[in-house]
């Protein structure tokens, strides 16, 4: 008898994961599957030194 397939709880860290982190710091995040497999990721953070005053 097969024993049925269970997936692992998902830990965050997949890209549904990255996708929620990169929102919550204010940027943006694309992914595109890619040919032969796998995911190429584009993200747009923040850079948070320019916003600060003085040295």
């Amino acid at each position: 008898m097969e024993r049925p397939i269970v997936p692992p709880p998902a830990s965050g860290t997949g890209l549904t994961g990255l996708r929620e982190r990169v929102h919550l710091a204010g940027g943006r995040i694309e992914s595109d599957p890619m040919s032969g497999g796998g995911f190429q990721l584009h993200a747009w953070l923040p850079n948070t030194d320019t916003d600060r005053e003085g040295p």
